[in-house]
């Protein structure tokens, strides 16, 4: 076993992919449910969907942290004086507001290149695109937030726009985890010595 915070780097991968699927699927329930008008002093079933998306919002971020803050401890194997960033923007950085649109991007993107630098391969990493996606997310969704206080309808329709362009950046997520995740297992099998 080569280190406690590296092992297992294809499970955590797999299940952040597992809950990233399952947040794309409360997303589209949210944003469906949104349509149904009930009395908003009534507890229904449309409250219960939007509650039960909590739970795998939390889990979503649990899982992006542990990640993320693998890839970290891998690169500072390979690199100790590390890359500009400590392990605790692997939870802050998908969170903090402005700083959450550039450094996840920067934290998956500096790791490979460390990854594939110390391996000796040189492949083309395309994060551009899902990156753009995020951050378009996250723009619309603070957009419809802002016009919810005041325009229902329109705030419900930029929140179906949201989850299409969330489907859409679902399989290049899921590239990119894959991808960055397959970089961390090279470094590690040529950190102990099995490559």
């Amino acid at each position: 076993m080569f280190h406690p915070a590296i092992d297992g780097a294809e499970k955590n991968a797999r299940h952040l992919i597992n809950f990233s699927l399952l947040f794309l699927l409360s997303s589209w329930a949210v944003a469906l449910v949104a349509y149904v008008d009930v009395p908003a002093d009534e507890l229904s079933w449309v409250a219960l969907v939007q509650l039960a998306s909590l739970p795998i919002n939390i889990a979503l971020l649990v899982f992006g942290t542990i990640w993320v803050k693998g890839l970290i401890v891998t690169s500072r194997f390979i690199q100790p004086e590390g890359f500009g960033y400590r392990q605790g923007w692997s939870f802050w950085g998908w969170i903090t507001p402005i700083a959450q649109w550039w450094i996840p991007k920067r934290l998956v993107d500096y790791t490979t290149a460390i990854f594939d630098e110390f391996v000796g391969t040189n492949p083309l990493r395309k994060t551009a695109q899902w990156w753009a996606l995020w951050v378009s997310i996250s723009v619309l969704d603070l957009i419809g937030a802002l016009i919810g206080l005041f325009d229902r309808d329109t705030s419900n329709a930029i929140g179906i726009l949201s989850v299409i362009a969330l489907t859409y950046s679902f399989p290049i997520w899921r590239t990119v985890v894959e991808n960055a995740t397959e970089s961390q297992s090279c470094a590690i099998k040529k950190l102990e010595g099995l490559a």
